[in-house]
Protein backbone atom coordinates (compact mmCIF):
# COMPACT_ATOMS: atom_id res chain seq x y z
CA UNK A 1 0.00 0.00 0.00
CA UNK A 2 1.94 3.39 -1.23
CA UNK A 3 2.48 5.64 1.87
CA UNK A 4 -0.22 8.31 1.92
CA UNK A 5 1.22 12.21 1.58
CA UNK A 6 0.50 14.16 4.17
CA UNK A 7 -0.67 17.67 3.58
CA UNK A 8 0.75 20.98 3.75
CA UNK A 9 -0.32 22.70 7.22
CA UNK A 10 -2.28 25.64 6.09
CA UNK A 11 -2.11 28.76 7.75
CA UNK A 12 -5.38 29.75 10.00
CA UNK A 13 -7.68 31.84 8.80
CA UNK A 14 -6.78 34.77 11.43
CA UNK A 15 -3.48 34.76 10.35
CA UNK A 16 -4.16 34.86 6.80
CA UNK A 17 -6.29 37.76 7.06
CA UNK A 18 -4.09 39.48 9.00
CA UNK A 19 -3.50 43.21 8.01
CA UNK A 20 -0.18 44.10 6.64
CA UNK A 21 0.99 47.54 7.69
CA UNK A 22 1.79 49.63 4.67
CA UNK A 23 3.98 52.67 4.24
CA UNK A 24 1.60 55.97 3.29
CA UNK A 25 2.14 58.90 2.31
CA UNK A 26 0.82 60.85 5.15
CA UNK A 27 3.67 59.07 6.92
CA UNK A 28 6.52 59.61 4.88
CA UNK A 29 4.87 63.96 5.28
CA UNK A 30 5.20 62.84 8.64
CA UNK A 31 9.01 61.94 8.30
CA UNK A 32 10.01 64.65 6.20
CA UNK A 33 8.38 67.55 8.83
CA UNK A 34 10.78 65.67 11.67
CA UNK A 35 13.93 66.29 9.69
CA UNK A 36 12.58 69.76 9.15
CA UNK A 37 12.20 70.23 12.49
CA UNK A 38 15.14 68.34 13.90
CA UNK A 39 18.26 68.31 11.35
CA UNK A 40 18.93 71.74 10.79
CA UNK A 41 21.86 70.58 9.26
CA UNK A 42 20.09 69.47 5.92
CA UNK A 43 18.43 72.27 5.33
CA UNK A 44 19.23 74.79 1.98
CA UNK A 45 20.58 72.07 0.26
CA UNK A 46 19.48 70.34 -2.79
CA UNK A 47 18.68 66.63 -2.25
CA UNK A 48 17.61 64.03 -4.68
CA UNK A 49 14.27 61.88 -3.72
CA UNK A 50 16.48 58.68 -3.85
CA UNK A 51 18.63 60.07 -1.01
CA UNK A 52 15.90 61.55 1.58
CA UNK A 53 14.12 57.91 0.97
CA UNK A 54 17.27 56.38 2.53
CA UNK A 55 17.57 58.04 5.20
CA UNK A 56 14.13 58.80 5.95
CA UNK A 57 13.98 55.29 7.79
CA UNK A 58 17.28 56.06 10.36
CA UNK A 59 14.87 58.95 11.48
CA UNK A 60 11.62 57.82 11.72
CA UNK A 61 11.13 54.64 13.44
CA UNK A 62 8.17 53.32 12.34
CA UNK A 63 9.73 52.95 8.81
CA UNK A 64 12.29 51.45 9.62
CA UNK A 65 11.30 47.74 9.04
CA UNK A 66 9.58 48.86 6.30
CA UNK A 67 12.13 50.29 3.86
CA UNK A 68 10.94 48.44 0.87
CA UNK A 69 7.81 50.35 0.68
CA UNK A 70 9.53 53.57 1.00
CA UNK A 71 9.84 54.09 -3.02
CA UNK A 72 10.71 57.35 -4.55
CA UNK A 73 7.60 57.53 -6.85
CA UNK A 74 5.53 57.63 -3.65
CA UNK A 75 7.21 59.90 -1.66
CA UNK A 76 7.65 62.51 -4.61
CA UNK A 77 3.88 62.00 -5.11
CA UNK A 78 3.46 62.40 -0.98
CA UNK A 79 5.57 65.82 -0.74
CA UNK A 80 4.23 67.67 -3.76
CA UNK A 81 0.70 67.13 -2.64
CA UNK A 82 1.48 67.99 0.36
CA UNK A 83 4.03 70.88 0.28
CA UNK A 84 3.21 71.82 -3.70
CA UNK A 85 5.96 71.95 -6.27
CA UNK A 86 7.42 75.30 -6.17
CA UNK A 87 10.98 75.73 -7.45
CA UNK A 88 12.03 78.87 -6.01
CA UNK A 89 13.15 80.95 -9.41
CA UNK A 90 11.69 84.14 -10.30
CA UNK A 91 10.48 85.35 -6.74
CA UNK A 92 8.59 82.49 -5.61
CA UNK A 93 8.23 81.59 -2.31
CA UNK A 94 6.90 78.84 -0.09
CA UNK A 95 5.54 79.22 3.24
CA UNK A 96 5.94 75.96 4.24
CA UNK A 97 9.86 76.21 3.38
CA UNK A 98 10.24 73.17 0.55
CA UNK A 99 10.59 73.38 -2.43
CA UNK A 100 10.83 71.02 -5.69
CA UNK A 101 12.64 70.84 -8.93
CA UNK A 102 13.17 67.96 -11.99
CA UNK A 103 16.75 68.38 -12.42
CA UNK A 104 19.54 66.16 -13.81
CA UNK A 105 22.83 66.54 -13.28
CA UNK A 106 26.48 65.05 -12.88
CA UNK A 107 27.84 64.41 -9.36
CA UNK A 108 31.24 63.79 -8.24
CA UNK A 109 29.95 59.94 -8.05
CA UNK A 110 28.04 59.83 -11.62
CA UNK A 111 24.79 60.83 -12.36
CA UNK A 112 22.56 62.06 -9.82
CA UNK A 113 19.38 63.91 -9.69
CA UNK A 114 16.09 63.40 -10.66
CA UNK A 115 13.38 64.91 -8.03
CA UNK A 116 14.96 67.18 -5.96
CA UNK A 117 13.68 68.77 -2.84
CA UNK A 118 15.33 71.94 -0.49
CA UNK A 119 13.98 72.21 2.83
CA UNK A 120 14.62 75.90 4.48
CA UNK A 121 13.41 78.53 7.54
CA UNK A 122 14.12 81.54 5.80
CA UNK A 123 11.60 83.53 3.63
CA UNK A 124 12.90 82.49 0.47
CA UNK A 125 14.75 79.80 -1.64
CA UNK A 126 18.77 80.55 -0.60
CA UNK A 127 19.77 78.14 -4.07
CA UNK A 128 17.31 78.50 -6.49
CA UNK A 129 17.51 76.82 -9.81
CA UNK A 130 18.48 78.77 -11.95
CA UNK A 131 21.27 80.07 -9.94
CA UNK A 132 24.95 79.37 -10.99
CA UNK A 133 26.35 77.69 -7.95
CA UNK A 134 23.14 75.31 -8.30
CA UNK A 135 24.11 71.88 -7.27
CA UNK A 136 22.83 68.82 -5.75
CA UNK A 137 24.37 67.33 -2.80
CA UNK A 138 24.23 64.04 -1.19
CA UNK A 139 22.44 63.79 1.99
CA UNK A 140 24.31 60.88 3.26
CA UNK A 141 27.37 63.11 3.54
CA UNK A 142 26.05 65.48 5.79
CA UNK A 143 23.76 63.03 8.20
CA UNK A 144 26.05 60.05 8.05
CA UNK A 145 28.45 61.26 11.42
CA UNK A 146 25.17 61.91 12.90
CA UNK A 147 23.57 58.23 12.19
CA UNK A 148 25.36 56.04 15.17
CA UNK A 149 24.26 58.52 17.52
CA UNK A 150 20.27 58.56 16.35
CA UNK A 151 18.25 57.45 19.77
CA UNK A 152 14.88 55.87 17.88
CA UNK A 153 11.71 57.53 19.66
CA UNK A 154 8.34 56.06 18.92
CA UNK A 155 6.59 57.78 15.50
CA UNK A 156 3.93 58.64 17.84
CA UNK A 157 5.58 60.76 19.99
CA UNK A 158 7.78 62.55 17.40
CA UNK A 159 4.19 63.04 15.40
CA UNK A 160 3.02 64.26 18.64
CA UNK A 161 5.49 66.78 19.62
CA UNK A 162 5.66 68.14 16.00
CA UNK A 163 2.04 68.70 16.11
CA UNK A 164 2.60 70.05 19.77
CA UNK A 165 4.97 72.67 18.19
CA UNK A 166 4.86 76.20 15.93
CA UNK A 167 6.30 78.69 14.56
CA UNK A 168 5.85 80.89 18.48
CA UNK A 169 8.12 78.42 19.46
CA UNK A 170 11.32 78.24 17.50
CA UNK A 171 14.19 80.84 18.47
CA UNK A 172 13.71 82.80 14.68
CA UNK A 173 9.74 83.86 16.79
CA UNK A 174 11.76 84.57 19.74
CA UNK A 175 13.89 86.97 17.89
CA UNK A 176 11.74 88.43 15.81
CA UNK A 177 8.84 89.84 18.39
CA UNK A 178 10.57 89.36 21.70
CA UNK A 179 12.82 92.54 23.27
CA UNK A 180 16.08 92.38 21.80
CA UNK A 181 17.06 92.34 25.78
CA UNK A 182 14.91 89.76 26.79
CA UNK A 183 17.03 86.85 28.34
CA UNK A 184 16.91 83.92 26.00
CA UNK A 185 14.76 80.36 27.03
CA UNK A 186 18.41 78.03 26.44
CA UNK A 187 19.52 80.77 28.96
CA UNK A 188 17.33 80.16 31.56
CA UNK A 189 15.00 77.01 30.77
CA UNK A 190 16.12 74.38 27.70
CA UNK A 191 13.07 72.61 28.02
CA UNK A 192 10.32 75.17 27.90
CA UNK A 193 7.84 76.02 25.50
CA UNK A 194 8.20 79.56 24.73
CA UNK A 195 5.38 79.78 22.18
CA UNK A 196 2.92 81.68 24.50
CA UNK A 197 5.29 83.83 25.96
CA UNK A 198 5.66 85.57 22.73
CA UNK A 199 1.85 85.20 21.87
CA UNK A 200 1.58 86.82 25.16
CA UNK A 201 4.00 89.80 23.90
CA UNK A 202 2.46 89.91 20.54
CA UNK A 203 -0.96 90.63 22.07
CA UNK A 204 0.22 93.28 24.51
CA UNK A 205 2.07 94.86 21.36
CA UNK A 206 -1.25 94.88 19.87
CA UNK A 207 -2.98 96.36 22.58
CA UNK A 208 -0.61 99.08 22.14
CA UNK A 209 -0.94 100.10 18.49
CA UNK A 210 -5.17 100.25 19.19
CA UNK A 211 -4.57 102.61 21.71
CA UNK A 212 -1.91 104.22 19.62
CA UNK A 213 -4.65 104.17 16.93
CA UNK A 214 -7.48 106.20 18.88
CA UNK A 215 -5.00 108.90 20.79
CA UNK A 216 -1.67 109.26 19.25
CA UNK A 217 -0.02 110.23 21.98
CA UNK A 218 -0.17 106.95 23.99
CA UNK A 219 1.66 105.15 21.13
CA UNK A 220 4.88 107.65 21.77
CA UNK A 221 7.80 107.34 24.51
CA UNK A 222 6.66 110.40 27.23
CA UNK A 223 3.48 111.17 25.20
CA UNK A 224 0.49 113.01 26.99
CA UNK A 225 -2.35 114.96 25.47
CA UNK A 226 -0.18 118.18 25.21
CA UNK A 227 1.61 116.49 22.36
CA UNK A 228 -1.35 117.49 20.33
CA UNK A 229 0.27 120.95 19.92
CA UNK A 230 4.04 119.92 19.81
CA UNK A 231 4.03 117.06 17.04
CA UNK A 232 2.60 118.56 13.69
CA UNK A 233 -0.04 117.19 11.93
CA UNK A 234 2.25 115.14 9.33
CA UNK A 235 3.97 113.16 12.22
CA UNK A 236 0.67 112.75 14.04
CA UNK A 237 -1.05 110.94 10.95
CA UNK A 238 2.41 109.34 10.49
CA UNK A 239 2.30 107.64 14.26
CA UNK A 240 -1.34 106.74 13.39
CA UNK A 241 -0.80 104.90 10.08
CA UNK A 242 2.16 102.82 12.01
CA UNK A 243 0.10 101.66 14.72
CA UNK A 244 -2.57 100.73 12.43
CA UNK A 245 0.01 98.91 10.02
CA UNK A 246 2.11 96.89 12.60
CA UNK A 247 -1.55 96.01 14.76
CA UNK A 248 -2.49 94.47 10.71
CA UNK A 249 0.75 92.61 10.52
CA UNK A 250 0.61 91.34 14.19
CA UNK A 251 -2.80 90.18 13.77
CA UNK A 252 -2.01 88.33 10.22
CA UNK A 253 0.82 86.89 12.37
CA UNK A 254 -0.97 85.16 15.03
CA UNK A 255 -3.96 84.11 12.63
CA UNK A 256 -1.02 82.51 10.16
CA UNK A 257 2.05 81.85 11.27
CA UNK A 258 0.53 79.24 13.76
CA UNK A 259 0.37 77.10 11.32
CA UNK A 260 3.07 74.64 10.35
CA UNK A 261 1.52 73.83 6.67
CA UNK A 262 0.76 76.76 5.65
CA UNK A 263 2.06 79.71 7.73
CA UNK A 264 3.01 83.05 6.03
CA UNK A 265 6.80 84.51 6.45
CA UNK A 266 7.03 87.78 8.72
CA UNK A 267 7.67 89.90 5.26
CA UNK A 268 4.49 88.68 3.83
CA UNK A 269 2.27 89.72 6.76
CA UNK A 270 4.17 92.84 6.12
CA UNK A 271 2.75 93.45 2.37
CA UNK A 272 -1.00 92.02 3.74
CA UNK A 273 -0.66 95.31 6.39
CA UNK A 274 0.77 97.74 3.72
CA UNK A 275 -2.33 96.06 0.99
CA UNK A 276 -5.09 96.25 3.87
CA UNK A 277 -3.72 99.90 4.84
CA UNK A 278 -5.43 100.89 0.86
CA UNK A 279 -8.23 99.36 1.86
CA UNK A 280 -9.79 100.80 4.64
CA UNK A 281 -8.69 104.35 3.02
CA UNK A 282 -4.44 105.41 3.70
CA UNK A 283 -3.16 106.07 0.09
CA UNK A 284 0.57 106.19 1.97
CA UNK A 285 3.23 104.88 -0.54
CA UNK A 286 4.82 102.49 2.03
CA UNK A 287 7.06 99.64 1.77
CA UNK A 288 6.64 96.43 3.80
CA UNK A 289 10.29 97.10 4.97
CA UNK A 290 8.80 100.55 6.75
CA UNK A 291 6.39 98.65 8.65
CA UNK A 292 9.46 96.12 9.42
CA UNK A 293 11.52 99.18 11.02
CA UNK A 294 8.09 100.74 12.68
CA UNK A 295 7.82 97.31 14.44
CA UNK A 296 11.48 96.98 15.38
CA UNK A 297 11.69 100.59 17.15
CA UNK A 298 7.97 99.46 19.10
CA UNK A 299 9.42 95.75 19.61
CA UNK A 300 12.83 97.53 21.80
CA UNK A 301 11.01 100.61 23.45
CA UNK A 302 8.67 99.39 25.57
CA UNK A 303 6.16 99.05 22.95
CA UNK A 304 6.31 102.56 21.92
CA UNK A 305 7.26 104.78 19.04
CA UNK A 306 10.18 107.45 19.53
CA UNK A 307 8.72 111.05 20.23
CA UNK A 308 8.44 112.27 17.03
CA UNK A 309 9.27 115.90 18.50
CA UNK A 310 12.53 115.11 20.30
CA UNK A 311 12.36 118.78 21.59
CA UNK A 312 9.34 119.58 23.06
CA UNK A 313 9.97 115.78 24.41
CA UNK A 314 13.07 116.94 26.07
CA UNK A 315 12.09 120.46 27.34
CA UNK A 316 8.81 118.95 28.98
CA UNK A 317 10.65 116.45 30.87
CA UNK A 318 12.78 119.13 31.99
CA UNK A 319 9.84 121.20 32.99
CA UNK A 320 8.76 117.82 34.82
CA UNK A 321 11.89 116.86 36.50
CA UNK A 322 11.94 121.16 38.00
CA UNK A 323 8.90 120.43 38.82
CA UNK A 324 9.29 117.57 40.98
CA UNK A 325 12.79 119.38 42.72
CA UNK A 326 10.38 122.38 43.74
CA UNK A 327 8.42 119.74 45.39
CA UNK A 328 11.14 117.79 46.84
CA UNK A 329 12.08 121.74 48.21
CA UNK A 330 8.52 122.23 49.36
CA UNK A 331 8.15 119.24 51.41
CA UNK A 332 11.98 119.81 53.00
CA UNK A 333 11.17 123.19 53.98
CA UNK A 334 7.58 122.55 55.35
CA UNK A 335 9.39 119.71 57.77
CA UNK A 336 12.05 122.02 59.12
CA UNK A 337 9.29 124.62 60.02
CA UNK A 338 7.19 122.05 61.79
CA UNK A 339 10.67 120.97 63.70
Amino acid sequence: MPPTKRKAPTPSKAAAEAPVWTVTGSELVKAFQHIIYSLPQCHDQWFADKDWCAILPDYWSSLKNYRDQVTTKKFVRAIKKHFGDISGDRGETNPSGVYYVQRNTAGPKGGIGGHCFLITKKDFCPLPPSSPHFFIGEITNVLQPLQPQNHPVSSRGLANNILKQTYFDSGEAWKMFMPSDAPKPKDTDPGKSTGDAVKAVIKDRMLACQSGMQNFWEAIEGGTKDDVADVSDFKRRKTTYMCHAVYAALRKALESMDSNQSRLTWSQCCDHAVEAMKVVGFDDNVASSTVKRAHLLMRDNNNKFPHPNEKARKKKAAKEAAAKEEEGEEESDSDSDSD
